[in-house]
């Protein structure tokens, strides 16, 4: 069985003038086409399940890198609200060790007093916290956690067959279809009922990436005229339920009025 491998382009996807999503991206407007999710939908639907602190992050251990010195720690509890009752950095000199630590041995009230502060204080500021260690880390899991949802939205995973999929198998009758993440470039495969099909349809073996072109962009602009009219629909129907509720209080208040109105003297 005889097959062909027609590749798609940005530049391909600009010509034809398929440009119905936020980004413009060709793996965008092809997953829009057949109305898979995309990538900018992907992310704004998982964004409250991204991570919130690193997976791995030892609180403690972070805050004795950051407490060495005294103005490092006396700093730090000045901006964490947490008062200091003792002149810790003669204490660590006697003791050979770093302030934070010597705090943390000899009152360990004030070291976890300080400890939760330092806690709340980082959770609270996400990746513009004053942990440089936790800011790098949380990012680094929110990058990986973003990279890996992309990778099972183009290619699938758990209960999803991947965008990829659902593209080639939309156009044609053969479902291996190819992105090319760094190239931009999508390869669909056609077989002989696909190439039959752009036949009655008018087009011959020499034009199958019009053909493919054609139909995306037929499919994209229909799916974008039902979005918009679907979005008119329930801009529609929420301004009529705002006139009906708007007209029921003022009914009601009429109402009340005229009950009070029969109470005379």
């Amino acid at each position: 069985m005889k097959i062909y491998k027609i590749e798609i382009t940005q530049k391909d996807i600009k010509k034809y003038k398929i440009q119905n999503t936020d980004s413009g991206y060709i793996i965008d407007e092809l997953a829009f086409s057949v109305g898979q999710w995309t990538s900018n939908d992907m992310d704004e639907n998982n964004i409250d399940y991204q991570p919130s602190e690193p997976y791995m992050f030892n609180f403690e251990d972070d805050m004795l890198e950051n407490t060495k010195t005294s103005e490092q720690l006396y700093k730090l509890a000045k901006d964490l609200g947490v008062s200091l009752n003792a002149n810790w950095e003669r204490l660590a000199s006697e003791k050979g060790l770093q302030v934070g630590a010597t705090v943390a041995l000899l009152n360990s009230d004030q070291w976890e007093e300080l400890l939760t502060a330092y806690e709340d204080r980082l959770r609270s500021d996400y990746t513009g916290s004053i942990s440089d260690e936790w800011n790098k880390e949380l990012q680094g899991d929110i990058d990986s956690y973003h990279d890996n949802l992309y990778n099972e939205w183009l290619n699938g995973g758990r209960d999803s067959k991947g965008v990829v999929y659902e593209i080639s198998k939309y156009y044609t009758e053969n479902t291996d279809g190819e992105y090319g993440n760094k190239t931009h470039v999508y390869t669909f495969t056609m077989e002989e009922e696909d190439i039959q099909n752009a036949k009655d349809h008018g087009y011959n073996k020499n034009q199958l990436k019009s053909f493919l072109l054609s139909q995306i962009k037929e499919s994209s602009d229909a799916k974008k005229r039902k979005e918009i009219q679907e979005r008119e629909e329930r801009k529609a129907r929420w301004d009529k339920e705002t006139v009906y509720k708007k007209d029921r209080a003022e009914r009601e208040v009429k109402e009340r009025e005229d009950k009070l109105l029969t109470h005379t003297a």
